[in-house]
């Protein structure tokens, strides 16, 4: 018997911590750091016995599941950014800003009603395509107009408006998850390539991405 991860679940390390993200419940889960050593080391071999006391609390929470055959586990190869947002916009008329509200005002209405994961799968990209330049407009107009409108500012909220709004032009970017191990924080952004579109460079860097949709 081997282990694996449930469905939807996606975990990394960070500051040494183990930190898992289930997305079907919206929800990080971090082991302590005694703890976490002690499953990055059952890492390197998972169908060894005896289990480290972590992997059955894992189980009993509904992040790990036992599978017939290997053990299938491993944490996201997710590019680190290099670049981050640059361009400042004009204002880019009220036209475009009505799209950019409505894509706001729509994804929160959605996320409301069906939750992170419904919410993802609906803003799924197709496979991503080069468009640099024109992700760059897009998401500085999106920056531009975003103080404009009353909803509080919250990186989950709005990272998923501009996606939507990056969607409607034909712009395949993806949001990314990251954590800090200690203290937890979280945190999400939109990226293209190795390239965020919607915050700094230093105030991403500290995060470790632990999931990119």
């Amino acid at each position: 018997m081997g282990w694996t991860l449930a469905p939807h679940v996606t975990f990394c390390v960070g500051s040494g911590r183990i930190v898992f993200l289930d997305v079907a419940r919206d929800r990080y889960f971090a082991l302590p750091l005694e703890q976490s050593r002690a499953f990055i080391q059952w890492l390197s071999a998972p169908d060894q016995r005896p289990l480290p006391t972590s992997v059955e609390l894992l189980e009993r929470a509904g992040l790990l599941a036992e599978v017939d055959g290997t053990s299938m586990i491993a944490a996201p190869n997710i590019a680190r950014v290099q670049r981050g947002q640059a361009l400042a916009a004009r204002w880019p008329g009220l036209r475009e800003a009505l799209v950019i509200e409505r894509s706001a005002r729509w994804v929160r209405w959605k996320f409301r009603r069906a939750g992170l994961l419904a919410t993802l799968d609906w803003l799924r990209p197709g496979a991503e395509q080069t468009h640099g330049d024109a992700a760059r407009r897009a998401a500085a107009a999106f920056l531009r107009i975003r103080p404009q409108y009353p909803d509080r500012r919250a990186c989950l909220p709005d990272s998923l408006a501009l996606l939507h709004y990056l969607r409607r032009r034909d712009i395949h970017a993806s949001i990314v998850f990251g954590i800090t191990g200690m203290p937890f924080r979280a945190h999400c952004w939109v990226q293209l390539g190795d390239e965020i579109l919607n915050d700094g460079l230093d105030y991403v860097s500290p995060y470790t991405p632990i999931l990119q949709r």
